[in-house]
């Protein structure tokens, strides 16, 4: 539970400089993809627009994972002893 909380370039959850990219880019794509229907008053697709979002902005984070190395990164790797609960 520290490492959540940690600045440090050690702990399990700092990836680059305390944030993941993927994630940041994944939640733009979802964000901005959500608010197109809802400017362009299409309101039959606007009432899903979060639904949407949520989806394409998951499919997205699969995607990036990858390319960021995330779980390298992350320090969440088989062999590693678990966190103290």
């Amino acid at each position: 539970m520290d490492d959540l909380f940690t600045l440090s370039p050690s702990g399990r959850y700092h990836y680059t400089g305390g944030y993941n990219p993927a994630a940041i880019i994944a939640t733009a794509i979802g964000a901005i993809i959500a608010v197109i229907p809802v400017l362009l008053k299409a309101t039959d697709v606007a009432q899903y627009s979060w639904f949407i979002g949520m989806g394409l902005g998951f499919v997205s984070y699969l995607l990036l994972v990858p390319a960021f190395r995330v779980r390298e990164r992350s320090g969440v790797l088989p062999g590693l002893p678990k966190v103290k609960a």
